[in-house]
């Protein structure tokens, strides 16, 4: 409980209290704090400390290695993890992802794409096919997540969703495709109408279309969407910003009050780049 409210220091103070008491289940749920809360070297530590004392180290355990190791971008810790799944037979939903995503937060993308390729070869769900793709675009491997996407497409029986069309839109922008944007908007909103009005699509959208060249779809996109958060007011600032129309941008900025939602760091960011192209002096204090 209190390690979910941002209270791992109490957390840390319980634990240390029940030192004669500690089971499985608490060493479990003190590493899974620890991570959770982004004290991942920590947590591979607390790991050390359990398997010397004589713990059996579950799936829990291994899922908060996994999820450290790609935060930390540890390869080692990553294929050392992965090989003691193999050597135990370890077996736990959502495994596969995780290591997916692992191999490819560590730059090891071939050794992702093989994990994809053979493990996973029976079933692969929403989930895993969004790693593989989402581990492609952050290796820069735009033709590749995009070849992932068409396979996944075809395999009607699952499809993207909308995690997976969040994650691939972007990787138009570099591509300069506003083809391949339109084909995947039409897709989001024609074939798979449950994602009409999702805030991370949509959003996603604004951005793709604004990075393309294309401003008049972008806002058309935000026009229409029925639910806006801060990144997509931040998104729409910046490519206001990005094509010389400041006032529009400042415009854009100053109504995000009137629907209470507060600017970001990233927004604040996008308004003063908007400044730089206007004779307009921005006033924080005016919002």
């Amino acid at each position: 409980m209190y390690s979910r409210c941002n209270s791992v220091e109490t957390s840390l103070k319980i634990f240390s209290n029940i030192m004669r008491k500690r089971d499985n289940g608490s060493w479990v749920a003190m590493i899974s704090s620890l991570v959770w809360n982004g004290m991942d070297e920590e947590g591979l530590m607390l790991v050390h400390d359990m398997q010397k004392q004589g713990f059996v180290t579950d799936y829990a355990t291994i899922a908060s290695l996994l999820s450290a190791a790609s935060k930390l971008r540890n390869q080692e810790i990553g294929k050392q993890t992965h090989g003691y799944l193999l050597r135990h037979a370890i077996q736990f939903r959502g495994m596969e992802r995780r290591l997916i995503d692992m191999y490819s937060r560590c730059r090891l993308v071939e050794a992702a794409r093989t994990l994809f390729e053979t493990s996973c070869i029976h079933y692969r769900d929403p989930d895993t096919w969004t790693a593989m793709i989402a581990g492609n675009t952050q290796n820069g491997l735009i033709e590749q997540a995009f070849i992932v996407l068409i396979r996944l497409m075809l395999d009607q029986s699952i499809g993207p969703n909308a995690m997976t069309l969040a994650l691939i839109l972007p990787a138009c922008s570099p591509l300069r495709s506003l083809a391949v944007g339109k084909q995947l908007h039409a897709y989001a909103y024609a074939i798979r109408n449950c994602l009409n009005h999702n805030v991370s699509v949509e959003t996603a959208l604004v951005n793709m279309y604004s990075k393309i060249g294309s401003i008049q779809y972008a806002e058309h996109v935000f026009a229409n969407s029925s639910d806006r958060n801060s990144l997509t007011y931040t998104n729409m600032i910046m490519g206001y910003s990005q094509h010389g129309l400041s006032e529009k941008a400042l415009t854009l900025f100053y109504s995000m009050k009137k629907y209470d939602i507060s600017p970001d760091p990233l927004t604040m960011a996008a308004v003063l780049s908007a400044c730089s192209y206007t004779q307009n002096i921005f006033h924080p204090t005016i919002y």
